[in-house]
């Protein structure tokens, strides 16, 4: 998706029961850039849910609570 331009994010994952998560994938230490900041804000404006920002997997994994078993 991040194809889509304009700052869009680079995931939108949809799943029964989880919901559906619009994710922004980055290198750990890096931030969104300012395109990606102004679309989160218009997004929240405009009543969008949060766009998580994420690293790995796992991070994905734990916001839409998944319970790992060790």
């Amino acid at each position: 998706m991040h194809r889509a331009g304009e700052g869009f994010p680079d995931l939108v994952v949809s799943r029964s029961g989880w919901g559906t998560y619009l994710v922004e994938v980055k290198v750990p230490g890096k931030k969104p850039n300012a395109r990606q900041e102004l679309f989160y804000q218009k997004w929240l404006e405009d009543g969008g849910e949060d766009i998580h920002v994420i690293t790995s997997a796992l991070e994905f994994l734990m916001v839409v609570g998944f319970q790992i078993k060790s």
